[in-house]
């Protein structure tokens, strides 16, 4: 993140496969992989909660 810190708007072409190509700035591609995390952490949480055991803590950061 530290080196497109003065382009983060910038446009980054992408090939995804099968001829895709998506146009993304680097502000966006981060933020979808860091949205992209949450959403599986929360699912392990859900599915731990589901079969009655208590979610481990999933923190990073620890105060």
């Amino acid at each position: 993140m530290e080196s497109f810190k003065q382009s983060l708007n910038l446009s980054l072409t992408l090939e995804k496969g099968q001829g895709v190509i998506l146009n993304l700035s680097p502000l966006e591609l981060f933020t979808h992989v860091i949205t992209h995390e949450f959403h599986h952490k929360g699912q392990l949480v859900n599915m731990s909660r589901q079969l009655g055991y208590i979610p481990v803590d999933t923190d990073v950061i620890r105060t």
